[in-house]
């Protein structure tokens, strides 16, 4: 299994989490887990995983090592390891992954390509 989630629940330990109660814009870096419950706005460039609660809304174009989306995502994906969109989850944009998974009642709109290792 790609992820190991229980509905709602992070597949892994954020360094970072932002808070449904707050609103973010800019460039976010660096080579941890990311949780966002919030909304963002911006380029998203990490080395962990991206994990976008139910509450979460991103615009952003991300790289990151794998994505699970519960919320919202409006922007080019690309997840080296894999991109799982759970039956909550909305991604509007082109996704480059090496897996992808997109639960029943998921939205995906965009293109997809595959990775190769």
């Amino acid at each position: 299994m790609l992820f190991k989630v229980k509905k709602g629940s992070s597949p892994v330990s954020p360094d970072t989490i932002l808070s449904h109660k707050n609103e973010f814009s800019g460039t976010l870096k660096g080579d941890g887990n990311v949780r966002i419950d919030s909304l963002f706005d911006g380029e998203i460039t990490i080395d962990g995983e991206l994990f976008v609660g139910q509450d979460g809304k991103v615009n952003a174009n991300i790289k990151a090592k794998k994505v699970s989306v519960f919320g919202e995502i409006r922007g080019n994906i690309e997840a080296i390891e894999g991109l799982i969109i759970h039956n909550s989850g909305k991604v509007y944009g082109d996704v480059k992954v090496g897996v992808l998974f997109v639960d029943e009642g998921a939205i995906l709109e965009g293109k997809s390509e595959m990775l190769r290792s």
